[in-house]
C-alpha cells in the first residue's frame, strides 16, 4: 500500500507541476483551457484505471483472508 500511496503522490505533484506551467504558459486563455481540459481527461482515466486496479487487489486480499479463516474455523 505504500507504493501506491506513493505512486499517486508522485502522480499529483505532476499534475499540479503541470497545471501550473500550463496556467503561466504565455498562450491565450481559451488555449489553455483547452490544453488542460485535454490533459485532465488522460490523467484522469489513468487515475481510474489505478485505482480500479488497487480495489480488485484489495478485494483479493480481502478474500484470501476470509478463506483462510474459514480453513482455519473447520479444522478445529
Amino acid at each position: 500500500m505504500k507504493s501506491e500511496k506513493l505512486i499517486i503522490g508522485g502522480l499529483a505533484v505532476f499534475v499540479s507541476g503541470f497545471v501550473l506551467g500550463v496556467l503561466l504558459a504565455p498562450d491565450k486563455g481559451s488555449v489553455t483551457r483547452r490544453r488542460i481540459s485535454g490533459k485532465m481527461n488522460g490523467y484522469t482515466g489513468g487515475l481510474i484505471k489505478l485505482s480500479d486496479d488497487m480495489l480488485t487487489e484489495l478485494v483479493q486480499q480481502i478474500d484470501t483472508i476470509i478463506e483462510s479463516r474459514t480453513d482455519i474455523s473447520r479444522h478445529p
